[in-house]
């Protein structure tokens, strides 16, 4: 039995997990901000650093890379530089980028947010803008075909196959009726993360359903706000869409979840209240974390903040004695400061000490 988060990832091997969804690209542009514009009241935004990340489904592969899985993803680009971009990205993971398919019929989506900090000041990073580029309008019938051709060749490949729905026009209800009960042919579980709607019977018969808390209100009509109901909403969304699993992404409450077995089981997190200078929620990924190693059938439930060592830090105890307020930085951010664990930084006024650097897909 594993003891320690490494030991359960190191045991899961290297699953081939195909992820179908909305492929993006997501740039972030990073300045100085010293001045409002004479132009308008608006602040001028000097460019010093530009990143791109696999954004969208983009991203939960690259995760799952990250956590040593062997990712296959299949959706649709544009052709043109985004795509070329997106697709140097996923390889480098690693992972084999075949799948994406390409149509001259709409832009790849990207997602471009300026971030700006006042360096004077010493403040923190802040998200000024974000700048959407896509057409989110139902797929021609040939790029539906392409799409579910690449989806079904990733299914007959892969251990796990996971639908990743971000309602931007990739998915209608035939090509997910069509993953799911093919998948069920196989014996291939077929794990779903909705999109926001308030129907899910595009879903029914999926192996495992996985939406955040507000997404599970808006499909069960429950308002969720105690124990009692994110089961309530578990076995309501378990018992309508005939699924084997239903878990419920509760957020910095960890996650509920409920087996056609009839197991429920609330899995908590340990609260550690810190701040991320880079504007993502180490919560997040943490969450991310717990439901990779719940679908591989280990209960993550303990090895939340204690066992973060997939990242760079100190325990728990360690991280609630230090003097300052407690940081963690994603590794991409603390190596461009040349912050390591330890290190001390001032933001608008307080002290914080960083006690982890973490580490995923989307860094």
């Amino acid at each position: 039995m594993p003891h320690s988060l490494q030991d359960l990832m190191d045991a899961l091997g290297r699953p081939r997990i195909a992820v179908v969804g909305d492929m993006m690209l997501d740039t972030y542009v990073r300045g100085d901000v010293s001045r409002i514009s004479p132009e308008g009241p608006i602040p001028v935004l000097r460019v010093e650093k530009r990143e791109q990340r696999p954004g969208g489904a983009g991203s939960v592969a690259a995760m799952l890379a990250g956590f040593g899985a062997d990712a296959l993803p299949v959706g649709l680009v544009g052709e043109d530089a985004a795509a070329e971009t997106l697709r140097r990205l996923l390889e480098a993971a690693p992972m084999d980028a075949s799948g994406l398919v390409s149509t001259e019929l709409r832009p790849t989506i990207t997602k471009a947010r300026y971030l700006g900090y006042v360096q004077s000041a010493g403040r923190a990073v802040q998200q000024i803008v974000r700048v959407d580029e896509e057409l989110t309008h139902p797929l021609s019938v040939e790029e539906a075909d392409a799409v579910a051709a690449a989806a079904e060749s990733a299914l007959e490949r892969c251990d796990l196959l996971i639908i990743q729905d971000m309602g931007k026009g990739i998915f209608d209800d035939e090509l997910v009726g069509r993953l799911i009960e093919r998948g069920a042919r196989l014996g291939k579980p077929v794990v779903v993360d909705p999109e926001r709607r308030e129907s899910y019977a595009r879903y029914r018969g999926a192996t495992c359903l996985l939406p955040n808390r507000y997404e599970a209100q808006i499909a069960t009509g429950l308002t969720l706000r105690s124990d009692k109901d994110y089961a309530r909403a578990a076995r309501q969304l378990l018992d309508d869409l005939e699924l084997d699993c239903a878990l419920v992404k509760l957020d910095r409450d960890g996650m509920c979840y409920a087996t056609r077995a009839g197991e429920e089981k609330r899995i908590t997190t340990q609260t550690l209240e810190v701040a991320d200078v880079t504007g993502m929620l180490f919560t997040n990924a943490l969450i991310d974390n717990e439901t990779y190693l719940f679908l591989f059938g280990y209960d993550p439930e303990g090895f939340a903040i204690d066992h973060f060592r997939i990242v760079e830090g100190q325990s728990l105890a360690e991280a609630r004695s230090v003097r300052g307020k407690p940081l963690i930085l994603g590794r991409r951010t603390a190596e461009s400061m040349d912050l390591t664990v330890g290190d001390a930084l001032r933001i608008t006024g307080s002290v914080f000490r960083i006690v982890g650097i973490y580490e995923t897909g989307s860094g």
